[in-house]
C-alpha cells in the first residue's frame, strides 16, 4: 500500500514537472543602441531566469522573474524583460532556465547602430484570431497572411490596434488575460512575431467595448493586460511613445 502511494506521488510530481513549459518563444520588441526589450510566455513555473550571451557565448547579463498568482490567469506567465547597458550594433543570444542551472536557447536580438541605413516595416490592424466561443464570430477566418508576413524581410512590425478582439472579455481583468493568452497560443501568430521586431498601439477592441472611450470603467486593467503582452518603449503610465530607426522617427 505504501509503495503504491509513493509511486502515485512520484507520478504526480513527474507530471507537474513535465507540465512546466515554454508556451511562446516570444519576440524581440523595442531596441536602441544599448537596450533590448523581449517577451515570451511560460506555464506552471514559479520563476524563470533569462540570460543573454554575446556571439562568442560569453555571459553578459541575467534576470529572474517571479510568478505572481494574484495578477495572473491560472498558471500562465507572460514575461516582459528589458536588458540595458548593452553594446551597440551587437548580436545577443537569449536563454531561459527554470532552475538557474540548465539553460535552453530562446531567440536572438541585436542592438541598434547609429549609422543611417534603409529600413522597411510592416503595419496592420484588425487581426481577429478566434479562440473558444469567439471562433463563432468568424468561423472560417484565414490566418495565412501571418505566414507571408513572417517571410517578409521588413525590419519590424507595427500593430495599429484591434490586435486582440474582446467580445465579452472586456468586462473582466482575468478574462482579458485569458483572451490574450489563448491568442498567443496560435502557431501562425507565434511564428510571425518571432520573425522580426514587434511594436504596437491599441484601438477600441483591445481596449474595451466597441467604440469605448475614456469613460470605460475597466481601462486601467486593460492597460495592465496590454503592457503584459507588448514590450513597447516605456512612457510612465501612458500608452503612447516614440522611437527612432535610422532616420525615421515613429510617433505612436
Amino acid at each position: 500500500m505504501h509503495c503504491r502511494l509513493i509511486f502515485l506521488l512520484l507520478l504526480l510530481a513527474s507530471n507537474y514537472v513535465e507540465a512546466q513549459k515554454l508556451i511562446s518563444n516570444g519576440f524581440i520588441a523595442h531596441t536602441d543602441t544599448n537596450t533590448i526589450h523581449m517577451w515570451c510566455m511560460f506555464k506552471n513555473i514559479d520563476s524563470v531566469s533569462i540570460k543573454i550571451t554575446d556571439s562568442n557565448n560569453q555571459f553578459i547579463q541575467s534576470k529572474t522573474m517571479y510568478f505572481d498568482k494574484s495578477t495572473s490567469y491560472k498558471n500562465f506567465f507572460p514575461v516582459n524583460i528589458i536588458f540595458e547597458n548593452l553594446s551597440k550594433n551587437t548580436n545577443y543570444n537569449f536563454y531561459y532556465s527554470l532552475d538557474k542551472i540548465n539553460y535552453t536557447y530562446l531567440l536572438q536580438g541585436k542592438t541598434d547602430d547609429n549609422t543611417l541605413e534603409d529600413i522597411s516595416f510592416l503595419a496592420g490592424s484588425c487581426a481577429f484570431i478566434g479562440t473558444g466561443i469567439n471562433k463563432l464570430v468568424k468561423p472560417f477566418n484565414n490566418l495565412k497572411i501571418f505566414d507571408a508576413m513572417a517571410k517578409d524581410t521588413a525590419n519590424l512590425m507595427l500593430w495599429l490596434g484591434d490586435n486582440v478582439y474582446y467580445i465579452f472579455e472586456y468586462k473582466s481583468y482575468k478574462k482579458q488575460l485569458k483572451r490574450n493568452i489563448n491568442v498567443r497560443h496560435n502557431e501562425q501568430l507565434n511564428h510571425f512575431i518571432s520573425s522580426k521586431q514587434q511594436y504596437s498601439i491599441w484601438d477600441d477592441h483591445d481596449y474595451g467595448s466597441n467604440n469605448s472611450g475614456s469613460d470605460f470603467k475597466n481601462k486601467n486593467s486593460s492597460l495592465n493586460v496590454f503592457k503584459q503582452f507588448w514590450c513597447n518603449p516605456e512612457n510612465d503610465s501612458f500608452n503612447y511613445y516614440t522611437f527612432k530607426k535610422s532616420d525615421v522617427q515613429f510617433l505612436c
